[in-house]
């Protein structure tokens, strides 16, 4: 712990009859803010995971978060301009900016006690303000996960799971 005396092991602490100052950290996954999207998801991975238990109580809920959504403009370069310009050969509008949103995508479980991030995924998001041929599209720029979730049986269909409920 750190007092206002200093730096206090927490056996040291116990010994001497000092406060205990351990507050819940405010940055925990469940505690970070929700958005529509990472309602949806998480509603659905944690559906299925349910479905899996057949109603039995579980501690291997899914906790997916949102972090950060931001505005953003492609550069087009110039190469590609040249490439695929109005005047090349297989020729579309390039104009010099198309406009984005990025997510990065995050599901936690808790284990043991420890809140576990593992799968992630960012995302742009294209939509009608954009010119062709990025207008209302999506692409899934990365998607990672590690072995940590449990149970290890339903790891592959809770990351199905993830992507359906992304694109629903």
């Amino acid at each position: 712990q750190v007092l206002s005396e200093g730096f206090v092991r927490p056996s040291c602490g116990t010994e001497k009859n000092l406060p205990s100052r351990k507050e819940e950290n405010k940055f925990l996954a469940k505690n970070l803010p929700h958005c529509k999207l990472s309602t949806h998801m998480e509603e659905r991975v944690n559906a299925f995971i349910d479905g899996k238990f057949d109603g039995k109580p579980h501690d291997k809920k899914v906790i997916v978060r949102v972090l950060p959504s931001v505005r953003r403009k492609a550069q087009v370069k110039k190469m590609m301009k040249s490439e695929f310009g109005t005047n090349a050969k297989y020729a579309f509008p390039v104009y010099d900016k198309f406009p984005y949103t990025s997510k990065a995508i995050f599901a936690f479980q808790v284990i043991d006690g420890v809140g576990v991030c593992f799968s992630g995924m960012h995302v742009q998001e294209y939509g009608s303000d954009c010119a062709e041929p990025n207008a209302r599209r999506v692409y899934i720029a990365y998607f990672d996960s590690v072995l940590y979730f449990e149970p290890r049986e339903l790891r592959t269909d809770v990351y199905y799971e993830l992507l359906l409920g992304y694109l629903e």
